[in-house]
């Protein structure tokens, strides 16, 4: 899509804890097109305590502000904090509805 961030990853024979494939593109560069989506790291403490990234981002409609959301943080071998209590739920809520 719109975004040219540089990977992070590689073969996952290699150890690497982000395994992430790639391919030449049509303009010489080369794309990730396969591996790790999600990638968390959890602390069992009390609080729990967790860190997580979809690397694609939440969304695979290009016209949601969350399409691609999390690319760069993946870019620069980032993690964003996981919402795992309610009120962290609540603080990052954008739309709420009722389904019957």
């Amino acid at each position: 899509g719109k975004f040219d961030f540089p990977a992070n990853g590689g073969s996952p024979n290699l150890g690497i804890f982000r395994s992430i494939w790639y391919k030449a593109d049509k303009d010489g560069k080369y794309i990730a097109n396969g591996g790790d989506g999600y990638i968390e790291a959890v602390e069992f403490s009390k609080p729990l305590k967790a860190c997580v990234l979809l690397g694609y981002g939440n969304s695979s409609d290009p016209t949601s502000p969350h399409y691609g959301d999390q690319l760069e943080l993946n870019s620069k071998k980032k993690l964003r904090p996981a919402w795992f209590y309610r009120k962290d739920v609540e603080a990052n809520t954008l739309e709420r509805s009722v389904v019957p």
